[in-house]
């Protein structure tokens, strides 16, 4: 009974933050458009939605959002709520590497996480 207590109060808590985390978002707050993003991706506080968290991820990263761009890199090499674009997938990592994201940089330059062979820049 308490577990079950415990868990309904995260669960408002979690809808609460979505709430007003969309909000921010909304006014076109990058850093909420990239957490709105991680919500719809992880399912926290509404329903999963990789499409939704593609859509948040890309606004962020197009604001100049380093782990938004990180993320829709990810997006585009695992064709998650995007179709798959190898082309598209380099350009948003090479864009968080450009400002120092070390994960990104590493995928540049080793193309580790990347689906069948290796990515050109064609």
């Amino acid at each position: 009974e308490l577990y079950l207590k415990y868990k309904k109060e995260i669960t408002n808590a979690e809808k609460e933050a979505f709430k007003y985390c969309q909000l921010a978002a909304e006014r076109g707050y990058a850093p909420a458009q990239y957490q709105l993003g991680c919500y719809y991706a992880e399912g926290i506080g509404t329903d999963e939605s990789l499409e939704r968290a593609f859509k948040y991820f890309k606004l962020a990263a197009d604001q100049g959002d380093v782990k938004a761009q990180y993320q829709v890199g990810l997006c585009y090499i695992r064709g998650q709520g995007v179709k798959l674009s190898h082309k598209q997938a380099i350009h948003y990592l090479e864009l968080a590497a450009d400002q120092g994201l070390k994960e990104a940089i590493k995928m540049c330059h080793t193309r580790s996480g990347f689906p069948v062979n290796s990515l050109t820049r064609n």
